[in-house]
């Protein structure tokens, strides 16, 4: 294919501007995490550093986390504005992604339409829209270093990417597992000894810097580092992926298929560093998927990124055996429909996603929201469920109970089933309890809250515990006097 440059340039900026027009046809963002970036990037606009001790969330307390990925943001923030600044460095890091995947495709197979057909399956793999359309997600800068430095893996590149990806998000010591992996492999497969010593500094490199950095936190906190310490009770909710075909669907079911065949034929047998490199990848997210650690997002991104790659090698390996038999003259016919099949069974969740992408925060909610900073006092707490406390504190100024922001604290099950409960309760002692043991004013009750727990609040309101002071279809309750008479 003559102007490979110019058709792959083409794919990327299509992709970025398709995911950006429709991430700006939506006021706010997708995610309640997206806000606590958000909250991040004002102070440093403001201020030139971000905050530590968060005054707002889970009531007040201190929060430990890599500033990197909100410094990147408020650099885009501070070019074109905060809400397009953000969206635009959003998407464009996901656009970056399929780039640097399709290149790292071309640098396996050198075949240019297979490199340019994987950065677009990659762009609708339903994980990665899930996770990514319309959010602000640390987790994303991550993975795309990672993929650069697999990209770069025998270059000198890889000496500063690497660090750079480390000190990012505590998910880049999957790096460790990875750089392992392939210097395993590679030593299975006889590579040249030049090429198994790079990979072992590269692998000692990484493991330094990441466990340098992040080790303090997984004395302190454990595997919750790397996991996001996601209550179980919300776990389901916020990241799980119950099955090994919800997994895989989430990847899409025929390049797993294909790509497993590739990793199986070609395991011990092929001596291309960069496919040991892919089936490293794959077999290391695989792995990190069935242990303990979970189904997490942005290893299932990883794992759809080394999936991609081992397709890819599939897919050209099918079509150079294709060529050998009666059904070679009719080749581009059949490699169209397979594209086009493949497309299709990839991408049929997308609908489903993106219309809960555009309608998990409705313009009602952002309104009640509003309401709240205006109508309430300025150190009031607000309880609502966990996946709307980061918004509240962006959009209100006001203090919360529970929010997406795990990492730092131990009592997040406790919160979150206190919250279950005051949500369903129908007994008004134990409602007053609930609020008066987080020094709650009032109740937020979400759309999202409404579609969990049914169109009222609990029994307890109606026996006069809270007060209705806000209706939109979403509501807002206050603590009523007689409520308030029962703790004295």
């Amino acid at each position: 294919m003559k102007h490979f440059k110019k058709w792959m340039g083409l794919v990327v900026v299509l992709i970025f501007g398709v995911r950006l027009w429709y991430s700006l046809s939506i006021p706010g963002f997708s995610s309640d995490q997206s806000y606590f970036h958000v909250r991040q990037v004002e102070s440093i606009l403001t201020t030139g550093l971000p905050f530590w001790q968060d005054t707002l969330a889970w009531g007040g307390r201190h929060i430990t986390f890599s500033p990197v990925y909100d410094y990147l943001l408020a650099g885009f923030a501070y070019a074109f504005g905060t809400s397009t600044g953000l969206k635009i460095a959003a998407e464009l890091i996901t656009a970056l992604l399929s780039l640097i995947t399709a290149l790292l495709v071309f640098k396996l197979t050198k075949n240019q339409v297979t490199a340019l057909f994987a950065a677009v399956l990659l762009a609708i793999v339903p994980a990665l829209t899930e996770h990514t359309l319309n959010q602000l997600w640390p987790q994303s800068l991550t993975i795309l270093l990672i993929t650069l430095a697999l990209f770069f893996f025998d270059a000198i590149h890889a000496y500063w990417i690497v660090p750079l990806a480390a000190i990012t998000h505590p998910v880049s010591l999957v790096w460790i597992a990875i750089t392992l992996g392939i210097l395993f492999l590679s030593w299975l497969r006889q590579i040249k000894k030049y090429d198994l010593v790079k990979t072992f500094i590269t692998s000692i490199l990484v493991a330094s810097i990441n466990l340098g950095f992040w080790l303090p936190d997984l004395k302190q906190y454990g595997l919750s580092t790397i996991t996001g310490n996601i209550p179980l009770i919300l776990r389901s909710e916020l990241s799980g992926i119950p099955s090994v075909l919800a997994t895989m669907t989430a990847i899409g079911i025929i390049p797993v298929v294909c790509a497993t065949i590739t990793a199986y034929n070609e395991l011990f047998n092929s001596r291309e560093k960069y496919l040991a490199t892919a089936i490293s990848l794959s077999l290391v997210c695989a792995a990190i998927i069935m242990s303990p650690l979970g189904p997490r997002a942005d290893i299932i991104i990883l794992l759809a990124i080394g999936t991609i790659t081992l397709f890819s090698v599939w897919a050209v390996h099918t079509l150079v055996y294709i060529r050998t038999t009666r059904l070679g003259k009719h080749i581009r016919i059949l490699a169209c429909a397979a594209l086009i099949f493949i497309i299709i069974t990839t991408a049929w969740p997308l609908p489903t996603i993106v219309k809960q992408v555009r309608n998990i925060f409705p313009y009602k909610d952002k309104l009640m929201l509003q309401w709240l900073e205006e109508r309430t006092p300025v150190n009031a707490t607000v309880l609502a469920l966990a996946t709307d406390g980061q918004r509240i504190a962006a959009v209100s100024q006001r203090k919360t109970v529970l929010d997406t922001t795990f990492t730092s604290r131990t009592d997040a099950t406790t919160r979150a089933k206190d919250i279950q409960r005051l949500y369903q309760t129908s007994i008004e002692l134990e409602a007053v309890q609930i609020l008066d043991k987080y020094h709650a004013d009032y109740i937020y009750f979400s759309t999202s809250a409404a579609i969990k727990y049914g169109p009222t609040l609990t029994s307890a309101a109606e026996k006069g515990c809270f007060t209705l002071i806000y209706d939109l279809g979403p509501k807002i309750y206050e603590k009523s006097e007689e409520c308030k008479s029962h703790t004295k």
